[in-house]
């Protein structure tokens, strides 16, 4: 059962590693921005991604992984704290005003008292400012140029260099990629080499249409992919470069799905699943995983292989032992997602689980209309020129959509794309009960301060 946070883990400040430098592996953490699982090797046939597939194929690919919200500040306030946002106070976008709460540790300082040399190049998107203490770090205010508007990857690596070849010891080092984010910019600086157009691809199914434009701008996205795969290529090639790979552990994610409507701001499928690669000595190559996994999970699991203690009553898991082949898979495992506002005015908390190919999403306001007719410039149904899927009704389901029930429930092994609500089916009735108490009783162990108000 999960737990909050005790007085004692509010005040822990990490304990020092158990092992010598020599043993702790460097860790390099990759977050891409707004990448769903559009990859080739998740099996994304209109996506080209030889360097990610290159990364999945010396490691281990969890095929289920989730983020726990599917808005940029409030994931990423996850994967620092290892805490859901409706714990470490992280609810919404760092720069409309929501923040941390101080009296959580950080991956950063725990990794600085077992001795790390820490570093970010690119987004942080996390408030307060130096809540993560960094010894070195370029990111977008320091340089909007470099890593918001040219996406120049090689300087990034170039950076990356720098950084891991500066000082002696272990090092853990953050490369936070912009793309896929919007704006959508086809090529910067040559990359990708090859472009795709409107013509060469297809809407994405989830989307419950199709058109002119919403084709143009999945192309568009996908060129992005391709220059993020670029860059991870030149990173890898770096490492390899100064034999830097055989004794760092390299974890590849996003902070949540792709910034269309029924994926990004949402907790659909598309919305909280990512990608998930960990790689790095004596981790099985070549696996892929069916163990569900969340974000939460990387907080306990890096502070694990630099064998540092991690605070008590984390709600993820170590991941450590599986992936060294010492612990089994607990295929049963539940994942959950929260979500309660992107901007302060922009206010429609959800919770959700997925277990066993189930996902229940509970909307918790149903007076207040989801802010969602445009996702990042991205029309929703009905616009001009747009066909609907085959077989679904549109309509209804971006009515839903836009003005949510309560309790939405679908069958994820028939129906990937969240198109049919099951939760008012008798026949599902059940597995919709059974997914609820789950839920409630997370809400519950994790402290959740809309509950009361259900």
């Amino acid at each position: 059962m999960l737990k909050v946070l005790s007085f004692f883990a509010l005040l822990f400040t990490g304990s020092l590693s158990h092992l010598d430098a020599s043993e702790r592996p460097n860790i390099i953490l990759i977050i891409a921005d707004d990448l769903g699982v559009q990859l080739s090797c998740y099996g994304d046939t209109q996506a080209n991604t030889p360097n990610i597939d290159r990364l999945a194929e010396s490691g281990t690919l969890f095929e289920t992984a989730w983020v726990t919200a599917s808005s940029c500040s409030p994931s990423r306030g996850s994967i620092f704290t290892g805490l859901y946002p409706h714990q470490n106070g992280l609810i919404g976008l760092s720069h409309h005003g929501f923040s941390l709460n101080r009296r959580y540790p950080t991956l950063n300082s725990e990794l600085k008292a077992a001795g790390y040399r820490t570093g970010l190049i690119g987004k942080f998107h996390i408030a307060p400012e130096d809540i993560c203490p960094w010894d070195y770090r370029l990111d977008g205010n320091d340089n909007p140029e470099l890593i918001s508007k040219t996406r120049d990857v090689r300087t990034m690596a170039s950076m990356a260099e720098g950084f891991v070849l500066g000082n002696t010891g272990p090092f853990f080092l953050v490369m936070s990629y912009k793309d896929p984010h919007t704006p959508l910019y086809d090529q910067r600086l040559g990359l990708p080499d090859k472009l795709v157009g409107a013509d060469d691809v297809e809407a994405f199914r989830f989307s419950g249409y199709t058109s002119p434009a919403l084709k143009a701008r999945v192309a568009s996205y996908l060129n992005c992919v391709h220059r993020l795969d670029a860059g991870v290529g030149i990173l890898m090639d770096m490492l390899e470069k100064h034999s830097l790979v055989e004794n760092t552990i390299i974890v590849f994610i996003s902070d949540h799905g792709p910034p269309f409507a029924r994926a990004k701001l949402t907790s659909y499928e598309n919305g909280l699943r990512i990608p998930f690669i960990v790689s790095g000595p004596k981790i099985e190559e070549g696996r892929r995983s069916e163990y569900p996994v969340s974000t939460v999970d990387i907080f306990p699991t890096l502070l694990g292989f630099a064998g540092a203690e991690a605070p008590p009553d984390l709600p993820g898991i170590s991941l450590k032992g599986y992936l060294l082949g010492d612990a089994p898979a607990d295929l049963d495992r539940p994942l959950f997602g929260s979500f309660t506002a992107h901007q302060k005015d922009n206010v429609f908390p959800m919770r959700a689980i997925r277990q066993n190919n189930w996902l229940l999403v509970q909307n918790l306001e149903q007076t207040i209309l989801r802010p969602r007719a445009n996702v990042d410039g991205c029309e929703i149904w009905p616009v001009k020129e747009a066909v609907p899927v085959p077989g679904v009704d549109t309509d209804s389901l971006y009515a839903e959509y836009l003005t949510p029930p309560p309790l939405e429930l679908f069958n994820l092994a028939k129906d990937p794309d969240c198109f049919d609500n099951l939760a008012d089916n008798p026949h599902f009735r059940a597995q919709r009960d059974k997914l609820q108490q789950t839920l409630l009783q997370w809400r519950s162990d994790t402290q959740d301060f809309l509950q009361a108000r259900d």
